[in-house]
Formats: C-alpha cells, sequence, structure tokens
C-alpha cells in the first residue's frame, strides 16, 4: 500500500506543478479551473505512461470484503466529515443566523476560506494516509497516534515560533 503514496515521476511536472503554474499565470476562477483540469488531466495521463502508476491501479488487496469494506467506510465518513465543516460552516452560519448579521460576515467567511485552504487541502490529502496508518496498527491502539503527534507538535512549535518572530504584534 505505501507503494501507492510513493509513485516516481522522475522530474517530470506531477499534478500539483501543472495545476500551480495554471494559478500563477491565470490568477483568476478561470485558472482556479484550468489548475484542477490539469492537475485531473496529468493524473489521467499517468496512467497511460507510468508503469508504476499503473501497477498500484492493478495492486490488488489482501484484506477480505468485510474488513476492507469497514476500512473504506471509515476513510469515506472521514472524508465526509472534514467536507461538512469546509463546505457547510457558511451553510451552518446562514441557517442559524440573522440576515442581516450573515451579510456582515461575508469578509469574515471569505478571508476564512482564503486561510484555511491553503491548510485544508494538504491536510485532507494526508488524512487518508494516515487512516492508512492506524487501520495498520491496530494493535498498537493509542501508541499508533505517537508519530504523528510529533509531527504534528513539531509543525505547530516551528509554526508558533515563526508567527511570533515574523507576524505584527
Amino acid at each position: 500500500m505505501e507503494r501507492i503514496f510513493s509513485v516516481d515521476h522522475r522530474g517530470g511536472v506531477g499534478p500539483i506543478g501543472l495545476g500551480g503554474l495554471a494559478l500563477v499565470l491565470l490568477p483568476t476562477v478561470a485558472g482556479f479551473a484550468l489548475a484542477a483540469a490539469a492537475a485531473t488531466f496529468v493524473s489521467v495521463l499517468s496512467l497511460g505512461v507510468s508503469p508504476s502508476v499503473r501497477r498500484a491501479f492493478a495492486m490488488r488487496s489482501n484484506l477480505m470484503p468485510k474488513p476492507l469494506l469497514t476500512g473504506i467506510l471509515h476513510a469515506a465518513t472521514s472524508t465526509l466529515s472534514s467536507a461538512v465543516l469546509v463546505v457547510g460552516f457558511p451553510v451552518l452560519l446562514r441557517l442559524t443566523t440573522q440576515a442581516e448579521e450573515y451579510l456582515t460576515t461575508a469578509p469574515l467567511l471569505m478571508a476564512t476560506a482564503l486561510t484555511r485552504a491553503p491548510l485544508m487541502i494538504p491536510l485532507m490529502t494526508y488524512q487518508s494516509v494516515a487512516v492508512a496508518h492506524f487501520m495498520n496498527h491496530r494493535d498498537l491502539g493509542l501508541k499508533a497516534l505517537w508519530p504523528i503527534a510529533r509531527i504534528i507538535l513539531a509543525a505547530g512549535v516551528v509554526g508558533a515560533v515563526l508567527a511570533a518572530l515574523l507576524g505584527s504584534p
């Protein structure tokens, strides 16, 4: 399973690189659409030109149907929960707030969406790796959390130090 996450592109432009290039060249809504389309195109194209990607798609699970479906259900539930939090927050705010007050929150919602997207996209991508890690180390219980917790703690400390040094008082 780890092989899927370490596909060797041999220095080529990957989906993220092509998407980033599209956004730099065309920083508009059309650029966002082009970036998404470019990433999808490169991902599909890689199936045709990369033997390692084709091998990853051809891999078969060594799990019986019930544990496999349980793992898929856990991953889908986790992804759905994140999507509801990310996309559903403005909707929930709209349903629970007076119309006049909600209209004044538009700049806050936009700022929140723009600042959380660069954080949420990598976190949602990493989420599948974390789910796979916990599923592969179920026997460890909460001890399986420690390697991931160390990484998050280190990133938080580095981020806090950088914010204290570079941020405005």
